[in-house]
């Protein structure tokens, strides 16, 4: 039935770019105009390990992450089983690997609850489009939009935003893998029956995204914060970024320390 809510979940291994993905399909979903509420999860792992990615969005105001997901698209084998009872009943699956096998367990849970199953060569659209085996995630991506009926135009200027930094060439092959994940011949109008996207608002697209290591480095600055020493380590790099990307405007003085323990023991903790 049609709800004010939805979610999707991106999981994968580490380092595949689930977090620069999320980030992407975000702001993406957030210039439409929703509400949206993110959460990124990673295993306490130095390499390796699964991770996921989690997008919550309405036309309403949201301050949490659900505890299932409607759509789940994943990138490694693994993560299909580490994640897939995490799927509401009705739910689509994505996956792009043909090496993925379900236990008869889970290829029961997966008909009891009528989760749809969708398998997607996403590597062999990315290069087949003139992009390199690495955009299959940006394959996987723009399949997911058609998913949730959204306009290609919408995702592609987000994808320009996210690595304008790469230049054109990389850029053009990006959009070139966006729009044959979106045009590709394996999606089917049925698909679209699963999916119940919430009207769209129209108060909200002037809003902007935070992030809760964003919320931090700026709650320091207005605090009165004058130095930071720290070591650029996850989950904290991205406080170390903000306040060294901004230093010059707020005039802290921003230490990178050899070590956590040398960050430590310069606050004299």
């Amino acid at each position: 039935m049609p709800t004010n809510r939805y979610c999707i979940k991106l999981g994968g291994e580490s380092g595949q770019g689930i977090n620069t993905l999320g980030i992407l399909l975000s702001k993406a979903i957030k210039s439409l105009g929703y509400d949206i509420f993110s959460y990124r999860e990673y295993p306490s792992l130095i390499k390796g390990g699964v991770a996921s990615y989690q997008i919550d969005f309405s036309n309403k105001y949201i301050s949490s992450s659900s505890q299932n997901c409607n759509i789940l698209t994943i990138l490694d084998p693994e993560a299909v089983h580490e994640y897939l009872h995490s799927l509401n009943p009705n739910g689509i699956l994505l996956y792009d690997d043909s090496k993925v096998e379900f236990s008869p367990e889970e290829q029961s849970w997966i008909t009891q609850n009528q989760i749809h199953v969708i398998y997607l060569d996403s590597e062999k659209i990315a290069v087949e489009a003139g992009g390199s085996s690495i955009m299959a995630n940006i394959v996987m991506t723009s399949f997911l939009w058609k998913l949730l009926g959204f306009n290609p135009n919408d995702l592609a200027n987000i994808v320009k935003e996210i690595f304008a930094s790469k230049g054109e060439e990389i850029i053009n092959k990006n959009i070139l893998c966006l729009n044959a994940g979106y045009n590709t011949s394996e999606f089917k109008e049925e698909y679209t029956q699963k999916t119940y996207i919430p009207n769209l608002p129209s108060e909200k697209k002037d809003s902007k995204i935070l992030t809760g290591n964003d919320a931090i480095a700026l709650g320091a600055i207005s605090a009165g914060v004058r130095a930071y020493y720290g070591y650029p380590m996850t989950p904290a790099t991205s406080i170390f970024k903000y306040l060294g990307n901004t230093y010059k405007e707020t005039g802290i003085l921003i230490k990178q320390a050899e070590s956590e323990i040398t960050a430590v023991q310069r606050w004299g903790i």
